[in-house]
């Protein structure tokens, strides 16, 4: 699947990056521009998400579908748009195992781990189960094919996303321009 998304407005962004020249204002101009562009496909999302949310669960998918922005090591500015929660329990791994949460279930995310299961879909196959009191059994699961709600979403906003991205850079870099010329 092939997007097409025109640039416009980048020419005066990076202009007015240059002019600007100061590396914590820039990362503060990028960073709120990045806020807005991702609001967008959460906007969407939580649109699509609608639509498989039963209204008689507590649980509502749309709900937990959450944007985030942070800054890496390199310094480059991350935006992310997931289901709150994200997997049903911690990975093992030798961190996890440190602090003593491997296997454990994430409990301070509302219940709607199944959201992969809308978005990915389920291979069939059998299922092995272990209960509580220790017993295992075994079942036929038929599975069930993905009804994707948020991968669409990057494809079908990609171009109002980078528009929102440059007005708002446009917008940020103006305003911290005019903080230079006091």
């Amino acid at each position: 699947m092939e997007t097409q998304i025109k640039y416009t407005g980048a020419d005066e962004v990076f202009a007015k990056l240059d002019m600007l020249g100061d590396q914590k204002a820039a990362r503060r101009v990028v960073t709120k521009s990045v806020r807005a562009a991702i609001n967008v496909w959460r906007k969407a999302a939580r649109a699509n998400a609608k639509k498989f949310d039963r209204p008689e669960s507590p649980n509502q998918i749309y709900k937990n579908v959450v944007s985030s922005v942070s800054t890496s090591r390199s310094g480059a500015v991350i935006g992310r748009v997931g289901v709150k929660g994200g997997a049903k329990q911690y990975v093992d791994t030798k961190r996890n195992q440190r602090k003593g949460l491997a296997g454990k279930s994430y409990t301070d995310y509302g219940k709607v781990f199944y959201w992969r299961y809308l978005e990915f879909g389920l291979a069939p196959g059998t299922r092995k189960v272990k209960t509580k009191n220790g017993n295992r059994y075994s079942y036929d699961h038929p599975g069930f094919a993905a009804t994707p709600f948020l991968r669409p979403v990057i494809n079908s906003k990609a171009q109002e996303a980078t528009d929102v991205f440059a007005k708002r850079a446009i917008k940020e870099l103006d305003i911290e321009l005019k903080k230079l010329e006091r």
